[in-house]
């Protein structure tokens, strides 16, 4: 039979109480922290990585992500008020300084709403089918946000909450001094519509592939 001295238990103890140092490392370090912003320290002790590789827009800034000596960090480019488009089919995140550039942003984001938009010089929204999506609250079908007619951008108001990067491109428009609409006609604010689903739900062509929504703000 092995005699262990005190040495010997002073020891082994010591080992499991390191092992068991190691297993709270182990477990603290199950996932690396975003990267901070270059020139601030990583803070998480799993070490920072980048969440989003490439170029982002973040607010009036352009974010991307390099490697330098002390690892991972985000490099912040800014921009002026309201003119940081993201990255979209082969164009990089980016400050634009056109404003033909930011009116097709501005149409783009309606378009992939499939957002109702009430033009300058209608009666109104038509009766039909508005705002596919695949869930939406009674909110988004009362709701009417006025437009950016009068600067240029847009319709004079649009069916559903408001949408904050609609907003955005408006700052941007004027930041750049674009042309301004000087001739809007818009018709009331008045409109009934329901959030309604329907049998074997709506299709709808998005560029090549025709999608399914099971939900509309149809408007009576």
């Amino acid at each position: 039979m092995v005699k262990w001295g005190p040495s010997l238990v002073m020891l082994a103890v010591a080992l499991l109480g390191a092992c068991s140092d190691d297993s709270k490392v182990d477990e603290r370090c199950a996932f690396s922290g975003n990267a901070p912003m270059c020139g601030q320290p990583c803070t998480n002790p799993c070490g920072c990585a980048c969440k989003f590789a490439g170029t982002y827009c973040s607010g009036d800034q352009i974010l991307q992500c390099v490697e330098g000596s002390m690892g991972a960090c985000y490099q912040a480019t800014p921009c002026a008020p309201g003119t940081c488009l993201n990255e979209k089919d082969a164009t990089v995140a980016h400050c634009t300084t056109d404003c033909e550039e930011l009116r097709q942003t501005y149409t783009d984001v309606l378009a992939e709403g499939h957002v109702a938009v009430v033009e300058s010089g209608s009666d109104g929204l038509a009766p039909g089918a508005y705002n596919y999506s695949n869930y939406c609250s009674p909110a988004d079908c009362s709701t009417t946000t006025a437009g950016h007619c009068e600067l240029g951008l847009g319709g004079c108001w649009y069916l559903g909450k408001p949408i904050a990067y609609l907003d955005q491109l408006a700052v941007g428009y004027e930041t750049l001094g674009c042309s301004a609409n000087t001739s809007c006609d818009c018709p009331a604010q008045r409109v009934s519509a329901t959030c309604e689903g329907k049998l074997g739900d709506w299709e709808v062509l998005e560029g090549p592939w025709l999608e399914r929504y099971s939900r509309a703000c149809v408007v009576k």
